[in-house]
């Protein structure tokens, strides 16, 4: 009866360690893809604090600067003019585009 509780009781232990080790191969795992997460996580926050800007957004930043332009989210004649008048009358690169300095002049960067 002694030897076969010995024996149970290494199985036992043996059974654990082995358990314990893949416990921590797991743990371990985990850890790595909390870490790649996080990274993602970075790049996710800094994506989101430079926020996508549409035409429509360009507009009506253009007509709080007393542009007259129908928001309509379209970049055609009357917006890329107003881009340009903007650009002039505030000393920027005059180019039509709204570029990160235009952006940033307007306050949507």
């Amino acid at each position: 009866m002694k030897i076969t509780k010995f024996v149970v009781l290494v199985l036992l232990v043996v059974g654990l360690s082995a358990c314990s080790s893949k416990a921590r191969k797991m743990n371990s795992d985990a850890a790595a893809a909390a870490g790649s997460a996080e990274a993602g996580a970075v790049a996710v926050d800094a994506a989101v604090a430079k926020k996508e800007v549409t035409v429509m957004d360009i507009q009506e930043a253009l007509n709080a600067k007393g542009a007259t332009l129908k928001a309509d989210g379209k970049m055609g004649k009357g917006t890329r003019r107003a881009v340009r008048e903007y650009q002039k009358k505030n000393k920027l690169k005059v180019t039509g585009n709204a570029d990160e300095a235009t952006l940033n002049s307007l306050g949507l960067r």
